[in-house]
């Protein structure tokens, strides 16, 4: 799954990256780098629209526009059903959008605890492209629609495996193309719903201070020693090097 994620590219970054037009309404909003995005909280989102593709703030835990009450609801949809499952069909077939990140977060049983892991791509300054949906929830005809997405995952790969049996799709440039393509068809895209290029990927054991939303500093993603379950502080200890997958 996908449980927590970062973002710290810049917006020139990111227009570069996916050629979004509206780049000056985000230059007028402080960027807001985050790393330990959590559920229910806002994150940027790529998606298209008459012009192109543009980038806003969504809320992570997808609300359907049938909800009753507007709460967040699924952080994580599986690619394998993702054509099938009511929540996430018509989303699929309309509302697709990318979620880019800068690395994300996996916990790893070790004993009785979990350590948690950062995953990122070998560039530090690189983005991985998560494939997402997003849907839109309004109370009523005046009132501020809520936008909100969810990650779409897959069975993991041999890298990712090693620490959990889930994973975020990840896309290649290619794939985003296809993926944002409004005239695709769903039966034409699972094939880019696998575990993608996992194979530049950096993965380092970190602190368990993750493990709170309210934590959020670049502290998050420092490495630290793997202890094989909760114990006391680590220091004095020496990081794990970062594990480059594949």
């Amino acid at each position: 799954m996908c449980g927590r994620f970062t973002y710290k590219y810049t917006w020139k970054q990111i227009h570069r990256l996916y050629n979004i037009h509206n780049l000056l309404q985000l230059e007028l909003e402080e960027s807001r780098a985050s790393f330990n995005a959590s559920p229910g909280q806002v994150a940027p989102v790529i998606r298209t629209d008459e012009q192109g593709r543009r980038a806003e703030w969504m809320r992570w835990g997808l609300t359907p526009s049938w909800s009753k009450d507007g709460k967040p609801g699924p952080i994580n949809a599986k690619g394998e059903t993702l054509a099938a499952n009511g929540m996430f069909r018509a989303a699929f077939a309309k509302r697709r959008c990318i979620v880019p990140v800068s690395g994300f977060y996996e916990w790893k049983q070790v004993g009785q605890g979990k350590q948690p892991y950062y995953i990122h791509p070998a560039d530090p300054e690189g983005v991985l492209s998560l494939a997402g949906v997003w849907e839109f929830w309004r109370k009523g005809d005046d009132a501020e629609p809520i936008v909100s997405f969810t990650v779409i995952t897959t069975g993991a790969g041999p890298a990712m495996s090693r620490l959990h049996d889930r994973s975020p799709v990840i896309l290649t440039p290619a794939g985003v193309d296809r993926w944002l393509d409004r005239a695709a068809a769903p039966d034409d895209l699972k094939a880019l719903l696998t575990h993608g290029a996992e194979g530049s990927l950096v993965a380092r054991p970190v602190s368990r201070k993750v493990n709170s939303p309210r934590n959020n500093g670049p502290e998050l993603i420092e490495a630290v020693a793997e202890e094989p379950e909760p114990g006391p502080a680590r220091e004095g200890r020496t990081p794990e090097p970062p594990t480059l997958f594949g």
